[in-house]
């Protein structure tokens, strides 16, 4: 980890510190951030650190989609094509930015929060330094937490104190050990830094690129569904709708257009997106047969989210306009909301909410309200209506990871390229991203087995 965060201390130098956030200062110092701006300025470097580098391997690897075996060896990234198909061998030696680009957001998390603590706010800066603390903490456990969808093991109450998870990066000392925490120390980082940011952050950020706290209250709600802890999930899911709540009426989306969705719009709480996965965001794949048809013929989202005009199911684009949105929405929180009440028992809240949701995403007047539903049925109904809402999004493989410990959930996935089958069982080993070999190299964590 060493190599990485000095590669990550030389960016921080040369990327992020631009002359209206910095003083020049004389001889051969470092140039450093040293107020309130300059600090949030840092924060706010949405090209190169937080709202552009979600982990995609994941969702390449993923069940909604394929491709033809020509797209497939068309595709420039390695990564990306052995992720496909769940090769041992992922990366190829190439550089691993789904490890690397959180853990940069981790380290300049960890600057701020080092450094705020300099500043004593005053009546007039104590709204903005408490803003500039509560934005890196949710950082921090934002990167935390996608490390651990992808690199460590899914969340089982039984082994979480024994699995491994990821190293948990606290400090901007590069010079501290890695060391791979457990799956329940990560998570309870996770927790530890989102009920912190809460007591900060605003609960409407200035920007979408910014968080606020329905966005920690929803990534809270994500942990706990992991955890299946749903008397929790449904408290913060209900907490962040509370504060925000806004769906978008799919009648009023223009079909036709090639991209439907203004970036920032009304159901976005943060807005982030993938480090570009060139297998989805040239839009060369297909979605999955099945899962299109599943999609009813007055249901929008077959419109909005698809495009057939090649004769075959493209993903046209979501929440990013042209790219691939990987943050925080409303509609996926009145899923979070619906499934822990579900498995509470609690059918009519659930049902109350799936019909908000959908009688939205269908044509005027079509829509038919869902009434007395069995809770396994319910629960069927809900992990299906997941994934046609939240069509990639990067919630997916996620979502195989923690319904596939339930039999009755449980999912194998199979590919076709130039006729070699391909197949991924339920709670495989692959499910686990491998670490990448520089950083076993560098540090003597252990790898996880592929």
């Amino acid at each position: 980890m060493k190599i990485i965060l000095l590669y990550l201390l030389m960016l921080f130098l040369l990327l992020s510190c631009r002359k209206e956030w910095l003083e020049t200062k004389p001889q051969q110092s470092l140039v450093v951030p040293t107020t309130l701006d300059d600090l949030q300025g840092l924060l706010d470097n949405t090209s190169y650190i937080f709202n552009q580098g979600q982990p995609f391997l994941g969702e390449v690897s993923s069940d909604d989609y394929y491709v033809t075996y020509d797209n497939w060896q068309s595709l420039y990234s390695p990564q990306e094509k052995n992720a496909y198909i769940w090769a041992t061998d992922v990366y190829e030696g190439t550089t691993v930015t789904d490890w690397m680009l959180p853990y940069q957001q981790a380290f300049y998390s960890n600057y701020v929060l080092e450094n705020i603590g300099n500043i004593t706010p005053t009546v007039t800066t104590q709204s903005a330094w408490n803003n500039i603390k509560g934005t890196a903490l949710f950082c921090r456990g934002f990167a935390f937490f996608s490390l651990l969808t992808i690199f460590a093991q899914p969340y089982d109450a039984a082994t979480a104190a024994t699995d491994l998870g990821i190293p948990l990066r606290l400090t901007a000392d590069i010079n501290a050990p890695s060391v791979r925490s457990s799956v329940e120390a990560g998570y309870q980082q996770v927790i530890a830094d989102m009920h912190a940011a809460i007591e900060l952050l605003p609960e409407a950020p200035l920007f979408k690129t910014r968080p606020s706290k329905p966005a920690a209250y929803a990534v809270l709600a994500r942990v706990y569904t992991d955890e299946g802890n749903y008397e929790m999930a449904l408290r913060y899911a209900d907490s962040s709708l509370q504060l925000q709540n806004e769906l978008i009426d799919y009648n009023s989306i223009d079909a036709t257009a090639a991209y439907p969705f203004p970036w920032f719009n009304t159901e976005v709480i943060y807005h982030t997106v993938f480090n570009y996965p060139q297998i989805i965001a040239d839009y060369t794949c297909y979605v999955d047969s099945m899962l299109y048809r599943s999609y009813a013929s007055n249901d929008l989202r077959r419109q909005v989210l698809i495009d057939t005009s090649s004769g075959l199911p493209k993903f046209k684009g979501g929440y990013d306009g042209y790219t691939v949105f990987a943050g925080i929405a409303t509609d996926e929180l009145y899923l979070l909301r619906a499934e822990a009440n579900a498995r509470l028992g609690n059918t009519p809240a659930a049902l109350d909410d799936l019909n908000t949701l959908l009688v939205n995403r269908y044509s005027t007047g079509t829509y038919s309200p869902l009434v007395n539903m069995e809770q396994d049925a319910l629960l069927h109904f809900i992990i299906a209506e997941r994934r046609k809402e939240l069509l990639f999004r990067g919630l997916r493989w996620n979502d195989l990871r923690r319904i596939n410990k339930d039999p009755a959930f449980a999912v194998t996935i199979t590919r076709e390229l130039n006729g070699t089958t391909y197949t991924l069982p339920p709670n495989d080993p692959k499910y686990v991203m491998p670490i990448p070999q520089q950083e076993i190299e560098t540090s003597g964590i252990q790898q996880n087995p592929r």
